[in-house]
């Protein structure tokens, strides 16, 4: 039985009726009596470290706390999100990446939200600041035959690995994933400009959000920021929730990469959507501020996001200048084609009926419903 759903068109902004059959869009046409609602792709978000209380690199993980994210994440207009694990003992990666693989066979609902599983480590640079907020008692150096049993321990599911590539052993690591088709990312890296092109040469495609991981104070000339930009291969995904990056930062990415190029992110944590205050947080303090963003005080570094991916659009908007449309493509279309997910990230025929509707104002974007695989999500 087909489903109707009206509402204007996020970029035309034309009255549109969405009929919606086994949970993909079957056809839309114009409509006169639309709903005053705005329906864009639902979004999809590439780095999820948690959400709620609940992180997916804590030891304690369930196959109900990857099925609560879920729910929670739609609830926020997310409907396509990859688990983020970062660096921890093997161990604990590969309990985590087995729990998160148990709940996609177990349950169809989060295989569908659940393409895939980002590594962000814990093959990243040892140096304080480019390090980030990640425990130096587990980073190491890229070992194949670890990344071998990771992946064995995820049932196959890491889609994408973040890396430093100026480490020993990484060439060998991105041409693996080049071969078994898994996206590589530089992340947490301290390379030079040649370790930078020759990686993407060798495959890696993504800058991970672009201007953190790094350290406060850099060389002016030769720093991991300029040739990232300027490498025309390479996709960059940034924060963009006010905090983790200044507007002439967010304007000079955005007029240089431009809005084909570019994906929004949250890195959200475990943290997110709790109360303000000081946690002890992947072995150290950190302080969650009120306006959403994570603290790492011991290196005057930020530890993450607390915010959530709409909170990214509204601020490319109005730091950025873009417009809805180009903010909504930067966190659907753009993550979709980035990670070959060609039945999303679109509201177009034959695409899933993965949507979100919401009601727009000068500041912010109120949701008003989300619809996965054609289900409206209770809000």
């Amino acid at each position: 039985m087909k489903q109707i759903v009206t509402g204007r068109h996020f970029q035309t902004a034309e009255s549109i009726c969405i009929h919606i059959l086994d949970g993909f869009i079957d056809e839309i046409e114009p409509c006169d009596q639309a709903d005053d609602q705005i329906i864009a792709p639902g979004l999809i978000d590439i780095q999820v470290n948690g959400y709620g209380g609940i992180g997916f690199t804590q030891p304690d993980l369930t196959v109900d706390d990857i099925r609560e994210v879920v729910k929670k994440m739609q609830v926020i207009g997310v409907t396509t999100f990859l688990p983020t694990l970062i660096t921890a003992p093997e161990n604990t990666l590969i309990r985590n990446l087995q729990v998160i693989n148990q709940a996609c066979k177990a349950d169809p609902q989060v295989a569908s939200s659940i393409p895939g599983i980002h590594l962000e480590g814990p093959f990243i640079s040892v140096e304080d600041g480019f390090r980030g907020a990640h425990n130096l008692e587990w980073v190491r150096k890229p070992n194949l035959a670890e990344f071998e049993r990771l992946i064995d321990g995820a049932g196959g599911r890491i889609r994408l690995l973040s890396m430093a590539p100026e480490l020993d052993g990484a060439d060998e690591l991105i041409d693996f994933c080049r071969e078994n088709g898994i996206k590589v990312g530089l992340a947490h890296h301290n390379a030079t400009a040649k370790q930078i092109h020759s990686a993407v040469e060798n495959g890696a495609a993504l800058a991970v959000h672009l201007g953190n991981g790094i350290a406060n104070h850099l060389s002016r000339h030769h720093n991991p920021i300029w040739p990232q930009l300027a490498n025309e291969a390479l996709w960059i995904s940034i924060i963009a929730d006010g905090f983790h990056l200044t507007a002439d930062e967010m304007q000079a990415f955005y007029k240089i990469k431009g809005p084909e190029k570019m994906i929004l992110t949250s890195d959200c944590t475990d943290l997110a959507g709790l109360d303000p205050g000081e946690y002890h947080w992947d072995g150290k303090d950190v302080v969650l501020e009120p306006e959403g963003v994570i603290r790492f005080p011991a290196q005057h570094v930020l530890a993450g996001a607390a915010s959530t991916l709409i909170r990214d659009i509204e601020v490319m908007m109005d730091k950025v200048g873009c417009s809805l449309g180009q903010g909504i493509h930067m966190a659907t279309r753009n993550p979709a084609a980035f990670l070959d997910l060609s039945d999303r990230g679109k509201v177009e025929n034959r695409h899933k009926a993965d949507l979100l509707c919401f009601q727009p104002s000068s500041q912010t974007i109120e949701i008003l419903s989300t619809y996965k695989n054609g289900e409206i999500i209770p809000l």
